[in-house]
């Protein structure tokens, strides 16, 4: 079980690596993608804008929405949005429906995002999380600047299309093995998540019935049980005798 969540936590730190790397790859394939669609400054800066926006705009509601669903699922949803945007941008033949599937990618990003913190943080007990925090938050930072670079080696050997296929295995081999590597967390212990969560089912034979009125006529008629009498010698009273009489004319 141990071993199992620091593998959680390495598929956790290649999902946020995938997700910040996005973030920066573009802007070194914005050239080529504005020669190749003849996309003007507007355009561009929608391009990188789309995902930002929604990426930002997401993450709140998302962390809400994994208390009430369930971490690993919502995770795994979102993980699902962000390698089908992928390949939408990937395979995109306009300006509008690029920034479309960029906008589709940040959705995904978003929801990934704080739920692989929330996940983290669930699964690691006090003594390990702080190390574990630790690990994801470098795979935070080093997402950023990895972005420029692999974009670069990208465009020197390939066409801009590279910066969206790079997050296609990615993407699969986090999804499968967070499938298998990731708990079932479903929802947070806050006292806010509690009043989300939805409320356990009762299981009808353990409910406690009460009797009716007809039955407290039924059992109202029945003679009630008398204990046995009691046959210890403090309980055992001698019988009283009536004392004789003094008055002579009785004799």
């Amino acid at each position: 079980m141990q071993a199992r969540r620091w593998w959680m936590l390495g598929v956790t730190c290649l999902s946020v690596i995938v997700i910040n790397l996005d973030l920066t790859i573009l802007n070194i394939a914005l050239p080529a993608i504005s020669a190749a669609l003849h996309a003007d400054t507007g355009d561009l800066q929608w391009l990188v804008d789309a995902y930002t926006l929604v990426f930002a705009g997401v993450m709140l509601p998302a962390g809400m929405l994994g208390d009430r669903l369930g971490r690993k699922r919502l995770l795994l949803a979102g993980l699902a949005v962000f390698l089908a945007a992928s390949l939408w941008c990937a395979l995109s033949v306009s300006v509008g429906e690029l920034i479309a599937a960029r906008a589709l990618m940040g959705l995904g990003a978003g929801i990934v995002f704080p739920l692989s913190l929330a996940v983290v943080s669930a699964a690691f007990g006090d003594a390990d999380r702080p190390k574990a925090i630790g690990i994801l938050t470098a795979g935070i930072a080093l997402g950023l600047p990895l972005g420029p670079v692999l974009g670069g080696v990208l465009l020197q050997h390939f066409s801009w299309h590279s910066v969206f296929w790079i997050n296609v295995p990615a993407a699969c081999v986090t999804l499968a093995a967070g499938a298998v590597t990731m708990p079932l967390l479903t929802y947070s212990s806050s006292p806010a998540a509690r009043l989300l969560a939805p409320r356990p089912r009762v299981d009808p034979s353990m409910r406690t019935t009460r009797p009716t009125p007809l039955r407290r006529r039924k059992y109202a008629h029945q003679a009630p049980t008398v204990p046995p009498p009691t046959t210890s010698a403090s309980a055992v009273e001698p019988p009283k005798t009536r004392p004789l009489s003094t008055d002579p004319t009785l004799a």
